[in-house]
């Protein structure tokens, strides 16, 4: 089902359970991250390199192998696991904190300031 476009993304992470990411090519999967932070534990393809760069494998999500029988052996898991969901949950959402806005807006700042003394 295709709902359409949501505006409160928090309130509607927070229904689910476990984010599932099947993308084959993200640079940064920013609903990947956006889930990471409200401590969903997520399955996402090693193959898709944004995913592998987010996800550290059965640490704070689980990289799968592409193919639709690996993302359901997955999902699977943690359907059938809540005490592994609870903390892949916890890490992945301890893992992305160094993406929040304050983080990057102080990088940023760092990086204009450097380049302005020069």
């Amino acid at each position: 089902i295709f709902e359409g476009p949501k505006g409160d993304i928090p309130a509607e992470l927070r229904k689910a359970d476990i984010f599932a990411f099947p993308s084959a090519y993200e640079s940064f999967g920013l609903a990947l991250a956006e889930a990471m932070s409200m401590g969903m534990p997520v399955l996402a393809y090693k193959s898709c390199r944004g995913a592998a760069s987010l996800v550290q494998n059965e640490v704070s999500g689980i990289l799968l192998e592409d193919g639709t029988e690996a993302l359901a052996r997955g999902l699977e898991r943690l359907i059938k696991d809540q005490a592994l969901r609870i903390w892949l949950g916890r890490a992945a959402h301890e893992k992305v904190k160094k993406y929040a806005p304050e983080n990057v807006w102080n990088m940023w700042e760092q990086l204009i300031c450097t380049l302005v003394k020069d």
